[in-house]
């Protein structure tokens, strides 16, 4: 678990540069109030409809889901009441009232769930209704995944691991995870963009001005194993990683991660033995790097914290 307090944002972390200005998520407050879709959801969903890009509708109901999404809630804190409605409670609001609003709701909500039999739930209900709908939500289940890559720095101190994803109708996206190791190897920020991931990879690179830094394509296998853990692995760490835009796009990234194929490899721990760690410890002291910190104290120091590097 991480240390008790609110995390601080340090280290190397996502390009903030690169994210999108309309991926503006909702807090606890707008659900509360839009439980019951009142006038300012349903003029941001007729937004998001209106536009050419899928982003907004998308991250929006990213948003909305991510806050009811039982992994926000803190595991400590059994008396509080429930501050906003379940994702049940949620979807029977949209099931109840009949507005090509809600419809595209419910459509992007199925789009977004791996749940199968909440899947068939929403369909028997779009079937009932007649709402016109925009082409891309029709053929969101033919969406493809078609390529991972990965920012790092020599010092591993964590990686951005980038996905992106093309619509049947021709739009992109793209997101950008980026996985703390110093932290337990977990998901500390991320974002998605309506855009290429080959024009999100050059523009990480234009912005980026350390040598040490590398951008490499990586089997798309590799990139789901390494997301889906890292994810896991910091839902039950607490206090919990936020920013401006992680938790709310966690549905969203984890439907275009889901797009991915089974069967890569993640992060990997080896286990050193004593007589592994002495000899790295013996090439240090005997390069370059270690004039002037050659003591006792140092030895020893440098001999307790030596840990493996994870890769």
């Amino acid at each position: 678990m991480a240390k008790k307090g609110r995390h601080r944002k340090g280290g190397r972390v996502t390009p903030k540069g690169t994210r999108p200005q309309s991926f503006r998520p909702h807090g606890d407050g707008d659900l509360r109030a839009r439980h019951e879709p009142e006038p300012d959801l349903m003029r941001d969903v007729r937004r998001a409809l209106a536009d050419d890009h899928p982003m907004g509708l998308l991250a929006l109901v990213s948003s909305l889901l991510a806050v009811v999404d039982p992994r926000r809630r803190s595991p400590f804190d059994r008396t509080a009441p429930q501050q906003a409605p379940s994702r049940d409670e949620l979807l029977h609001t949209f099931l109840e009232v009949d507005r090509v609003e809600t419809s595209a709701l419910l459509a992007t909500v199925g789009a977004l769930r791996v749940d199968e039999v909440e899947r068939r739930r929403i369909a028997r209900a779009l079937n009932e209704r007649s709402h016109k709908l925009p082409a891309w939500l029709g053929g969101i289940s033919r969406t493809e995944a078609y390529r991972t890559a990965e920012m790092t720095h020599a010092l591993g101190d964590g990686d951005n691991v980038v996905v992106g994803v093309r619509l049947p109708t021709g739009e992109e996206l793209a997101a950008v995870v980026y996985i703390d190791h110093n932290l337990g190897t977990v998901v500390k920020d991320a974002f998605v963009v309506p855009e290429p991931i080959a024009d999100l990879l050059s523009f990480m690179r234009l912005r980026n001005d350390d040598r040490d830094t590398s951008f490499t394509d990586i089997p798309t296998a590799d990139a789901k194993a390494r997301i889906v853990d890292a994810i896991a692995t910091g839902a039950i760490t607490f206090p919990p990683f936020e920013t401006d835009t992680w938790p709310a796009c966690r549905p969203l990234v984890e439907w275009m991660v889901s797009l991915l194929p089974d069967g890569g490899h993640g992060y990997e721990r080896p286990e050193w033995s004593d007589d592994d760690r002495r000899r790295l410890l013996a090439r240090f002291f005997e390069s370059s790097f270690a004039q002037g910190v050659d003591d006792p104290d140092r030895r020893d120091l440098l001999d307790q914290h030596c840990r493996p590097s994870i890769r």
